[in-house]
């Protein structure tokens, strides 16, 4: 998977370590000679609980601590929310990559409320729309544990991809066009050129 940005991403690989199961994911991995990449490490969640009351400060104090630790990829989860502002004004300041979800986790079903769908894409379009100028931001998932429902992944492709899914892109404005939208965060691992 082919990706560019101001951080000069230039691959990234996804696999499972066999014993642990656990997920890596590579940013610019080494060469089939062995010449190691700039990579740090990897993490998961922000303490979103916490970094609701942070100030400017304290987003920056915790995402320098995550780069001092030589961790270079953040995950905001799809069961929480959107960080604010100053959080991926601190990713960019110190190179720490983000993976951002929407808002739908495991417990989602298909909602019967009238009108949810155009709620949840109005939400998502102003998402995008205040994200996308963020060098740190990776790449979007449309969820977390579960397939988003086929609107709205639709939607959510054209608006960040511009790719022609079923039913092609008519109606959508391309909103980003320069990262990739993977509709679950665990289809990573199945995504290859």
């Amino acid at each position: 998977m082919f990706l560019r940005n101001a951080f000069d991403i230039t691959e990234l690989v996804n696999k499972r370590d066999g014993a642990s199961n656990s997920l890596a994911i590579l940013v610019n991995p080494p060469n089939p000679a062995g010449t190691p990449g700039d990579n740090g490490g990897n993490s998961g969640d922000p303490n979103i609980g916490e970094m609701l009351r942070l100030s400017n400060k304290g987003y920056r104090d915790e995402v320098r601590l995550h780069a001092e630790m030589n961790l270079n990829f953040i995950r905001v989860w799809g069961g929480g929310i959107a960080e604010r502002p100053e959080f991926y004004d601190a990713c960019d300041e110190y190179g720490i990559l983000v993976m951002q979800d929407f808002w739908i986790s495991g417990e989602y079903s298909d909602p019967s409320s009238e009108g949810y769908t155009q709620i949840f894409l109005n939400c998502a379009k102003d998402t995008i729309r205040m994200l996308r100028n963020h060098a740190s931001l990776c790449f979007w998932t449309g969820a977390n544990e579960t397939d988003p429902p086929n609107d709205i992944s639709g939607a959510l492709r054209c608006y960040i991809e511009g790719a022609v899914p079923a039913g092609g892109c008519a109606g959508f404005e391309l909103l980003d066009g320069t990262r990739i939208y993977i509709p679950r965060c665990y289809e990573i691992l199945s995504r290859s050129n």
